[in-house]
């Protein structure tokens, strides 16, 4: 429940612009209640001749195979069973027909009255609004679209068509939670789309379910683009709206409206490229999973673009290119560091398995040119079978690669504020990645995916990750993992009197920001140095600055942390350190920590001054936990090193890698 203190903190982020169009859109929500009260609903377009879709994504034959048909069909028989697995649910039941609303993981039915009055931020009133929307995103469908190209059998087909039917006859219009997020519906939209194409060659659906659904499909359109998000609200929203938008229209162009609206989606679309992302590529969400969301719909919005003859600017293309850069030089010495929020999102599911970076990076790497430099499986190529760019049709399409093995360098991205100090040995895993964050706290207003991570540090050696971002775990249920998992203390940085760099406003909302800014950066074959300082704790009615310097050194094998701290009076600081749920942790000393991992041994040497405690799967206000997936978290250790100094001090730390096995 939202308090009267986070509406006015919340008020004062809007400009006066943003507080008008909320106004507006107050006024038209009230009236579409009355109408939907008395029975009426928006008056659609008249049914047209011809196939529902205007132009075709996929060019397998039904019934070709394909190199991922196994694996595919196994998949698509549990969903035809109605066995879902959706954000942290494994092959859940969800009805016959599917239940669509309802939060499965509680039971909890969700309300259906008018949508947009719907506290979907109170778990006790709507559920967990994540569980529901993801279900209700449809992304189960392109499975079953591929696995009936896959093998020509309709059941798979007629299984997807029977949860739209039945979406459309429990969700009218206007009312319960399914009706609540534009971008929920633009997802959805798509995944319809998607799903259709793959299905086309059977005949379905027949003329009666196509009316239906192409009615349902005009009412996502027509909502989505009144409600665009706006002003400080308007972040990766905007973007999956506006490609919801500029797909449907793109492949129903019959649709009222459909020119103008997919001229203001394209407008939309280009300009956001360029407003919500830096120049390097980087998201200025600052959240290397949302990085990839908003990827995911640039680049299916310019697949259409291209199918359908109306293609974005080169601009458009350059930008998606340097996005595809700068996830590929993350990923280039392993799983990437899951800085800022993430939360499972993506949009298609084209792949083999449960969608993945190096898929997506597959994808977009054959449709925008750019060669990759991280390495991936062949299952990683599948989407490109769905999705093959013009002239790139083969059953085992291409993708630009870099030739022999690429070794890894330090890279700066400097309008993100993304550090990588990095070196290669000779031995094959005798790799080490540092990730350095120097970044603002996140985009706009309310910088809502932002964690008040400042400075802080990530490690992989030997192939794997030793030091680690711990993730998100919750958005709306568990409000007090929410605070912790984007805290300062759940961060490889360092705190002061045990508070945050930054003032959490809200779940999404915060106030006084820490500023950071890089200072030395000097790269080399054996590493590199990087340094940087952040103002977060100056509002302290005894200011503090704290500056951060890491020196990578292949030579003597390892990463020297130096934390200089600079205030007057008394204060608690705290350094962290979280390693992996994977990594092997003993304590040698008291300041000395030995990690194991697969590939190899490190060292953690604190300063000797530092008081040193260490917790594994401990309460919110302690952590030790690490969260790859929705309300998923497995313990882990964390290292919490402090010491109370009344003078400016110096902290230094040191990393050493062993020699790979």
């Amino acid at each position: 429940m939202r308090t009267a203190g986070w509406y006015v903190r919340r008020l004062q982020r809007m400009t006066a612009a943003e507080v008008a169009w909320r106004t507006r859109s107050a006024l038209r929500d009230a009236r579409d209640r009355c109408s939907l009260a008395i029975g009426r609903q928006p008056k659609t377009g008249a049914a047209t001749a011809g196939p529902l879709l205007r132009s075709s994504l996929c060019a397998a034959p039904a019934g070709s195979g394909a190199p991922y048909s196994v694996a595919l069909l196994s998949r698509a028989d549990r969903l035809v069973e109605r066995r879902l697995t959706f954000s942290s649910l494994d092959a859940v039941f969800v009805g016959e027909p599917v239940d669509w609303n309802r939060d499965h993981e509680s039971g909890l039915r969700t309300p259906m009255g008018f949508s947009n009055a719907i506290d979907y931020r109170n778990p006790s009133v709507a559920g967990d609004a994540k569980l529901v929307w993801d279900l209700n995103r449809h992304q189960h469908l392109p499975v079953l679209g591929r696995a009936y190209r896959a093998s020509g059998e309709l059941r798979y087909a007629r299984a997807g068509l029977d949860d739209i039917a039945s979406w459309i006859e429990q969700c009218p219009f206007g009312h319960g939670m399914n009706w609540r997020s534009p971008l929920e519906l633009a997802i959805r939209a798509i995944n319809w789309i998607w799903f259709l194409d793959l299905i086309a060659p059977s005949g379905m659906p027949d003329l009666d379910a196509r009316e239906r659904i192409r009615r349902a499909l005009e009412l996502h359109v027509f909502d989505i683009a009144r409600k665009y998000s706006r002003g400080s609200s308007a972040n990766n929203h905007l973007v999956g709206e506006a490609a919801g938008v500029f797909i449907a229209t793109s492949m129903l162009p019959y649709l009222p409206d459909a020119t103008a609206r997919r001229d203001e989606s394209r407008q939309l679309l280009e300009h956001e490229i360029v407003a919500q992302t830096n120049e390097d590529g980087g998201s200025a969400e600052h959240a290397f999973g949302y990085h990839m969301f908003a990827f995911e719909f640039f680049l299916l919005a310019g697949i259409v673009a291209r199918r359908t003859a109306a293609d974005f600017t080169p601009d458009y293309w350059s930008r998606l290119a340097r996005m595809v850069d700068f996830a590929d030089a993350f990923c280039a010495a392993g799983s990437p560091p899951l800085f800022g929020d993430y939360d499972d999102g993506f949009v298609l599911d084209l792949a083999g398995r449960a969608p993945h970076v190096p898929a997506l990076l597959a994808l977009g790497a054959a449709w925008s040119g750019h060669t990759l430099h991280s390495t991936f499986a062949p299952d990683c190529r599948e989407p490109l079978h769905w999705a093959p760019p013009p002239g790139n049709t083969s059953a085992s399409p291409a993708v630009p690669v870099q030739k022999g093995h690429a070794p890894l360098s330090s890279r700066a991205f400097e309008s993100s504020g993304y550090y990588l100090l990095q070196w290669e040995g000779v031995h094959p895993q005798d790799r080490v990645s540092v990730f350095f964050d120097c970044a603002t706290l996140g985009f706009g207003s309310i910088a809502a995916h932002g964690h008040a991570d400042a400075l802080q540090f990530t490690v992989r050696a030997f192939g794997e990750e030793a030091f680690v971002d711990p993730g998100t775990y919750d958005y709306f249920r568990h409000l007090e993992w929410r605070d912790y998992f984007r805290s300062t203390r759940g961060h490889n940085a360092v705190s002061i009197d045990g508070l945050d760099q930054s003032v959490m406003h809200g779940s999404f909302l915060w106030g006084a920001r820490a500023e950071a800014r890089r200072g030395e950066w000097n790269p080399s074959s054996e590493g590199g140095v990087v340094s940087g300082e952040h103002d977060g704790y100056m509002r302290l009615p005894d200011p503090v600055r704290h500056s951060r310097r890491l020196v990578l050194d292949r030579a003597t094998r390892s990463l020297l942390i130096t934390d200089d701290v600079t205030m007057h009076g008394s204060h608690q600081v705290g350094v962290h350190f979280h390693l992996s749920e994977h990594a092997s942790v003993q304590r040698a000393s008291e300041s000395t920590f030995v990690i194991g991992l697969r590939g190899g041994a490190l060292s953690l040497h604190l300063d000797p001054r530092l008081s040193v405690a260490s917790a594994t799967g401990a309460g919110p206000l302690t952590g030790g936990w690490v969260s790859r997936r929705y309300h998923h978290r497995v313990a882990s250790t964390v290292v919490t090193a402090t010491l109370q100094a009344s003078a400016p001090t110096t902290l230094v730390s040191r990393i050493v890698f062993g020699d790979p096995k």
